[in-house]
């Protein structure tokens, strides 16, 4: 199934390790998603480069990285929703963190009810779009998840040599 995957990819920020955790799920998924990556910036954010990192993800990244005139059978596009291109492929999904507040940019769902699905990472991120307008496109909350690692301090020296003061931080 030929699949964009448009996405801050290699940026140094949330989005960009959020994309990374999706680029991960295609690759490994059962469907057999042939990806396309198309890597877009994040503000002023650093890019990785080096195609070694995170165990040679950012080579294959960048080793699928083309900017094809095919329309695709799916796309994921990890953005802002006004950022969207519901002209990618014939089933495009949205995907975004949406804001941390009460309401959203109203122009933001009109972009939401031209992708075929939006998925956001938790139940008031898709509040903040059902209370700023009428959506006519399904909203899945589908958790980030994180690398448990992070939790082990003898993986990072910051961590372990760091005295916090309290227990929870």
């Amino acid at each position: 199934m030929r699949t964009i995957l448009r996405a801050p990819l290699l940026t140094l920020s949330g989005y960009g390790v959020h994309s990374r955790q999706v680029y991960n799920y295609l690759e490994k998924s059962s469907i057999n998603y042939d990806i396309e990556c198309q890597p877009v910036m994040w503000g002023q954010t650093a890019w990785l480069l080096n195609d070694n990192l995170e165990n040679g993800m950012i080579g294959r990244i960048m080793s699928q990285t083309s900017q094809s005139e095919q329309i695709a059978d799916i796309s994921f596009q990890v953005q802002l929703p006004d950022e969207w291109d519901p002209n990618l492929a014939r089933t495009n999904i949205g995907i975004t963190a949406a804001v941390e507040t009460d309401r959203c940019n109203p122009a933001w769902i009109e972009k939401c009810n031209m992708m075929d699905l939006v998925i956001v990472p938790s139940s008031h991120a898709k509040s903040v779009l059902e209370l700023t307008g009428e959506l006519d496109v399904p909203v899945r909350v589908v958790p980030e998840w994180f690398y448990p690692e992070i939790l082990k301090e003898e993986h990072d020296p910051f961590l372990r040599d760091h005295d916090f003061g309290t227990k929870f931080n």
